[in-house]
C-alpha cells in the first residue's frame, strides 16, 4: 500500500502525542473501522486492546484500515490534543503564580466561591 502525505502527516503527528493521548485515540479509531458493524460489547472489549504504540507496524496497520476522511477527521483531532496540551502546559513565573494565588484568596475572602455541596446540587441538575 503507498504511503500518501496524508499518511505521512498522520505517523508525523502520531508520535508527539503521549501514550495516554493514543490511548484514548484507539477507541475513536476502533469506532471509525467498526462503523456499523454488529457486534456485542465490542466497544468495551476493544478499549482495553493493549498496542505497542512505538511499533510503526502497529500503528500502520491500525491506520491503514481507515478511510480518507476518517484519516483527515483524525488528523484534526490529534492536532487538538496537541494544541491543547500545549495551552495547558505553558510555564508561569513564580511571581504570575503567586499574582494568581493572591487574585484566588481575595475572591474567597469576598465570599466568590461555590461549596462543594452546592456544586454537586448543581451538577445533579445538569
Amino acid at each position: 500500500m503507498e504511503i500518501t502525505p496524508l499518511d505521512s502527516e498522520l505517523s508525523k503527528q502520531w508520535a508527539k502525542l503521549t501514550t495516554a493521548q493514543k490511548r484514548s485515540l484507539v477507541s475513536v479509531i476502533k469506532l471509525f473501522v467498526h462503523q456499523g458493524e454488529e457486534s456485542s460489547g465490542l466497544e468495551l472489549q476493544e478499549a482495553e486492546v493493549e498496542y505497542n504504540f512505538e511499533s510503526y507496524s502497529s500503528q500502520e496497520e491500525l491506520l491503514k484500515q481507515l478511510k480518507e476522511s476518517e484519516k483527515k477527521s483524525l488528523l484534526l483531532l490529534i492536532k487538538t490534543f496537541l494544541q491543547t496540551r500545549d495551552q495547558n502546559f505553558q510555564h508561569v513565573s513564580i511571581d504570575q503564580y503567586n499574582k494568581e494565588i493572591d487574585e484566588a484568596m481575595k475572591r474567597i475572602d469576598a465570599g466568590e466561591f461555590i461549596t462543594q455541596e452546592d456544586l454537586e446540587n448543581e451538577a445533579e441538575q445538569w
